[in-house]
């Protein structure tokens, strides 16, 4: 079981002109561990997590995951 950080759920600040990644809210769709960019990422299925936008487009493609329209 992995010990999370109340940073885990809070919504990342979204980057604007500043050179950083932006981020994007998946829904994942079945159980897959990932080594990224910025941190070894253990997704569930059914987890709802903000993602590199990078990151989030791979999984989507591999249907791993599926971007979610937060309004």
């Amino acid at each position: 079981m992995n010990q999370s950080t109340l940073e885990t759920f809070l919504e990342p600040e979204f980057a604007q002109d500043n050179g950083h990644a932006t981020q994007v809210i998946v829904s994942i769709l079945k159980d897959f561990n990932v080594a990224w960019t910025d941190r070894n990422w253990y997704l569930h299925a059914q987890d709802l997590v903000y993602l590199d936008e990078k990151l989030a487009d791979l999984l989507v493609k591999r249907s791993i995951a599926r971007k979610q329209e937060v309004g």
